[in-house]
């Protein structure tokens, strides 16, 4: 499979932190693949309530380590990346921010919302993920993986445009 463009939460004017990491969604990608030559055990159903169903695909993207700064942007760790809860049960547009958690506190188990103790799970497998980048490592090395250079850079400044419930 390939990046095909930017993913429909990409927003590039989304806060910072002093390490220039966003503070909530932003850079979602879409991406393409023949599900018929995909390896199952990279896919995993999901089914929300009151959403939907849906699909965890695990991918790997290779970032040349070409210097130093590179290395550094490599060097995220969970504790650096944040994101926002929300109360999806609030419609959309006056959806507030119940709070901002890191992904380390995301995988701790459990955060605090306002005095309480809510539990919480990860939706990605750190065991899958390793494989996959083991497995992208192993098709590099062997260069059975070939890099394209981009057909077009995402715009700097796009925004999210949302969907407004409509009763009938």
């Amino acid at each position: 499979g390939f990046i095909s463009w930017q993913g429909t939460q990409f927003k590039m004017t989304e806060d910072r932190t002093d390490k220039g990491l966003p503070l909530g969604a932003s850079a979602t990608l879409a991406v393409i693949g023949n599900l018929k030559e995909m390896s199952t055990e990279y896919i995993r159903p999901a089914v929300f309530e009151r959403y939907g169903t849906s699909m965890f695909i695990g991918i790997g993207i290779p970032i040349p380590m070409l210097d130093e700064e590179m290395a550094e942007f490599l060097s995220v760790e969970n504790k650096d990346i944040y994101t926002s809860v929300f109360d999806y049960s609030v419609p959309h547009r006056s959806r507030p921010s119940l709070a901002r958690v890191s992904y380390a506190e995301l995988r701790s188990g459990s955060i605090d919302l306002n005095g309480r103790k809510i539990k919480t799970a990860p939706m990605s497998s750190l065991y899958k993920a390793r494989k996959i980048a083991a497995e992208l490592k192993d098709w590099v090395k062997n260069k059975s993986f070939t890099l394209q250079a981009p057909v077009q850079v995402f715009p700097g400044n796009p925004s999210t445009n949302t969907l407004e419930e409509v009763s009938e």
